[in-house]
């Protein structure tokens, strides 16, 4: 069972950091670090390299879940009751990574998209209209939650995962010496926080 810590009965700054310091302190929202693994082998698509990498992400959220409900309306009498039925997580999971200098996160990410068609009538994956088997164009990602130290505190899993959309980035005369983002939105199935 988790340590959490208790309610301040004062409430007062140092009751508050006093609490927390009994806790192991607070997790800060700019230590993280993704990792991808990629699909590794995909039949009659492009190979993508490296196998696994950590990439760096300027912006990532915690996945989210809810549950679906049934609303039961066959109760004689009174309002209906919900029955959980599934779970259900994020429809959109956004990552901004920063661009390096040679463009190779939008060169992974558009290799990665690729990979998921089939096109046996030319070199060119770009307008093939046949896909991959889901298990072959899945991946994971790994958002590992870093102490003060970069040691590891928890690491959440995004299990068969894949892109679904690049979104535009613009660029921008107005902020000079800003670097550029790659925004990705993507998919998975469930995730587990380990």
């Amino acid at each position: 069972m988790a340590n959490y810590p208790k309610s301040p009965q004062k409430s007062d700054i140092t009751t508050l950091i006093t609490a927390f310091s009994t806790a192991s302190g607070f997790q800060k929202s700019n230590r993280f670090r993704v990792n991808i693994i990629p699909p590794t082998s995909i039949p009659g698509g492009t190979q993508i390299t490296p196998t696994s990498f950590t990439v760096f992400a300027s912006n990532i959220q915690t996945p989210s879940q809810s549950i679906i409900f049934y609303e039961d309306t066959m109760s004689p009498s009174g309002p209906p009751i919900s029955i959980p039925i599934r779970r259900n997580y994020d429809d959109r999971y956004i990552i901004e990574f920063i661009v390096d200098k040679n463009w190779n996160i939008r060169s992974f990410f558009d290799s990665w998209i690729n990979s998921m068609f089939i096109n046996s009538t030319s070199s060119s994956t770009v307008n093939s209209t046949r896909v991959q088997y889901f298990t072959n164009i899945v991946g994971t990602l790994e958002i590992e939650a870093l102490d003060g130290n970069d040691n590891v505190v928890k690491t959440i899993i995004l299990h068969d995962a894949y892109p679904k959309q690049i979104i535009p980035t613009q660029f921008s005369n107005d902020t000079p010496n800003q670097y550029l983002t790659l925004i990705v939105d993507m998919m998975y199935r469930y995730y587990t926080i380990t």
